[in-house]
């Protein structure tokens, strides 16, 4: 038997149907990987955090040496933060604050040595009688 271009192109084809069809058998044999238990709770989660995102408009962040000033538009005061080393997860650190007085500006000296790279700063607290979360990035 010769192969030619004709059969090596069915051959090609029937391979394909069959990769197809063994896909499709697969997909319908894990459905549960289609869908989330909590679903509309994670929905109600994220739309909460937007609302939080969107206060946190009026907090200003900025990280000068091992200073992290805190300007807000309206008074407020930071609950906690976490600093998250995008290169190294085991420098990451938590801290949370003390104080509830509502200021215009907050500072925090950091006591943990910052590795050069990037860095990333998830912050919560009160601004103007509202929860904020506000994510920014550094670069150290």
């Amino acid at each position: 038997m010769r192969l030619d271009w004709s059969r090596l192109v069915i051959g090609v084809m029937v391979v394909f149907v069959l990769f197809i069809v063994s896909m499709g058998v697969k997909m319908i044999g894990e459905r549960e990987a289609l869908y989330e238990d909590d679903y509309y709770e994670q929905g109600e989660m994220y739309a909460s955090r937007m609302i939080k995102e969107r206060v946190a408009s009026a907090v200003f962040v900025s990280l000068d040496g091992n200073q992290l000033d805190i300007r807000f538009d309206s008074a407020g005061y930071v609950k906690a933060y976490k600093m998250i080393c995008l290169s190294d997860s085991k420098a990451d650190f938590r801290e949370m604050s003390s104080s509830r007085d509502a200021v215009h500006r907050q500072s925090f000296l950091i006591t943990h040595i910052l590795k050069e790279g990037n860095w990333m700063i998830e912050m919560e607290g009160v601004v103007n009688g509202n929860s904020f979360f506000k994510k920014q990035a550094f670069v150290r």
